[in-house]
C-alpha cells in the first residue's frame, strides 16, 4: 500500500529552512503527485533531497548562481546525446540537483516540457523541481 509523507514528516525532515521557505518547497512535493510505496521509500527520497539541496535551502547548485561552473554539465559522454542548447547550462537543479543536457532532456520528454531549452525552470518552479526529483530518483531506480 503506498504511503504519504505528512507536513509534520516533512517538516522533521528539513528542520533547518525557515518556515516560509519550508512551506514553498512543502507545496510544490505536493504537486508532485508522488507517492512513496512504503515509509523506507519516502525516507529514502528525502534523505537523498535533503543531501543534494543542503537540507533544501537551494534547488539550484551553488556553482551555478555563482558562476563557477557555468561551463561544467554540457556534454553528456555517449553518442547521440543531446548536445547543449548555446546560451543554457545544465548543472545541478531541482530536488534531486539533476544535470548534464541528457538528463534534463529526458526528465522534460517523460514531463512534457521542454527543459533542453529551459532548464531554469528546474530551480524556479517548486512543482517542477519535485517532478524531475521523482522522475530521476524512479529513472535511476534510486529506491
Amino acid at each position: 500500500a503506498e504511503s504519504e509523507v505528512t507536513a509534520d514528516q516533512f517538516k522533521c525532515a528539513f528542520p533547518d529552512i525557515d518556515e516560509n521557505l519550508r512551506n514553498q518547497r512543502w507545496d510544490g512535493f505536493q504537486k508532485s503527485g508522488w507517492k512513496p510505496a512504503n515509509n523506507e521509500e519516502a525516507a529514502c527520497l528525502l534523505a537523498h533531497v535533503s543531501q543534494e539541496t543542503d537540507s533544501l535551502k537551494t534547488l539550484e547548485e551553488y556553482c551555478g548562481q555563482d558562476g563557477t561552473c557555468k561551463d561544467n554539465y554540457q556534454t553528456c559522454d555517449w553518442n547521440g546525446a543531446p548536445a547543449a542548447v548555446p546560451g543554457h547550462y545544465y548543472w545541478g537543479r531541482g530536488a534531486l540537483q539533476i544535470s548534464y543536457p541528457c538528463n534534463y532532456k529526458g526528465a522534460g520528454d517523460a514531463l512534457q516540457v521542454d527543459l533542453l531549452n529551459n532548464p531554469e525552470q528546474v530551480a524556479t518552479n517548486q512543482a517542477l523541481a519535485w517532478k524531475v526529483g521523482v522522475w530521476f530518483y524512479t529513472d535511476k531506480q534510486m529506491s
